[in-house]
């Protein structure tokens, strides 16, 4: 489970020297799942910009692959 995570925050002084370079990123159908969403949405918060949101899930890359592959390869540019 990644309920033990989901509080977890990266050490943001580290992080915002390569922010230009990071791409917080989440699948769709997890923006209503704290656990999951929270932390890339906090991050992006804290860093930018905004989160990329990928078809489906927390598996949206087994469950939607063509889909999340155009997606990745935009967001990615």
């Amino acid at each position: 489970m990644l309920y033990p995570f989901a509080s977890a925050m990266p050490g943001l002084a580290a992080l915002r020297p390569l922010a230009g370079k990071l791409v917080p990123a989440a699948g769709h159908d997890s923006r209503a799942q704290v656990p999951r969403y929270g932390p890339i949405a906090a991050l992006a918060e804290r860093l930018g910009p905004e989160p990329a949101e990928f078809p489906g899930g927390h598996v949206g890359a087994a469950e939607h692959p063509a889909e999340f592959a155009d997606r990745l390869l935009t967001v990615l540019g």
